[in-house]
């Protein structure tokens, strides 16, 4: 197997980060590259794994992003990009871009603000798609996204999971769900932290006590021992 990374390793990185003399510049100027690497990922016909979560892409950033991976990576797997406070506003460059990963396995759009406006547009296209896995959680849904979201997974041949935990479904919503896996309740993820009365105004939260990394770099391990007779390439952005 060959895994090709863009990046430098992480301890590496850390470590001159923490000795940049100019860290603060640094830090200030991830807004501004946000769309140049957008543009520079056009070019990485090769990646199957795509890791962008927690990278302040915002809507801009999400846009630039999806908008060039939508003609190139033919054969993208995985699509990380959690915790970029994306809104509703570029779901429909996001669900342009999906319909064109006829490869896509896993999708994890968490800790986001798509709303149930957002998931209506990205819906429509998770339909067509071969994923196994979704991960919509933490992001102001409410009743009618989730069962969108349940009903467009549910039947799907090898699905493995829908998490859509943390979000604002009502306690009857939650029960329909359920019901919608009554046969399969191993495919839908846990709603513990469901919370109805939340209200969009009261939407923020600290990203380090709902996302674990380490979860989130096991998995890319696990997913590409699954791809161990393939070749599979690996792009990180911090």
């Amino acid at each position: 197997m060959a895994n090709i990374s863009l990046t430098n390793e992480k301890a590496m990185e850390e470590k001159a980060f923490e000795t940049c003399p100019n860290k603060k510049q640094l830090c200030d100027s991830i807004i501004k590259v946000r769309v140049p690497v957008g543009k520079a990922l056009s070019n990485f016909n090769f990646l199957t794994i795509i890791n962008v979560s927690f990278t302040n892409l915002e809507d801009e950033g999400s846009k630039a992003l999806v908008n060039a991976l939508e003609n190139s990576a033919p054969s993208l797997k995985a699509i990380e990009i959690a915790g970029n406070n994306i809104t509703y506003e570029a779901a429909y460059d996001i669900s342009a871009c999906l319909a064109e990963k006829l490869h896509l396995k896993r999708l994890n759009l968490s800790n986001n603000d798509l709303r149930d406006e957002g998931c209506s547009d990205i819906v429509y296209i998770i339909e067509s798609l071969e994923l196994k896995y979704v991960d919509m959680s933490y992001n102001g849904l409410r009743e009618e996204g989730a069962l969108s979201l349940a009903y467009a997974v549910v039947n799907k041949e090898g699905f493995e999971m829908l998490n859509i935990d943390g979000n604002m479904i009502s306690y009857e919503g939650v029960e329909e769900v359920r019901e919608i896996f009554k046969n399969c309740p191993e495919l839908l993820g846990p709603l513990d932290e469901n919370d109805p009365d939340e209200g969009y105004e009261d939407d923020e939260y600290d990203v380090d006590d709902e996302y674990d990394v380490d979860d989130d770099q096991g998995w890319e391990r696990e997913y590409i021992e699954d791809y161990e007779d393939e070749f599979v390439s690996v792009f990180y952005f911090y």
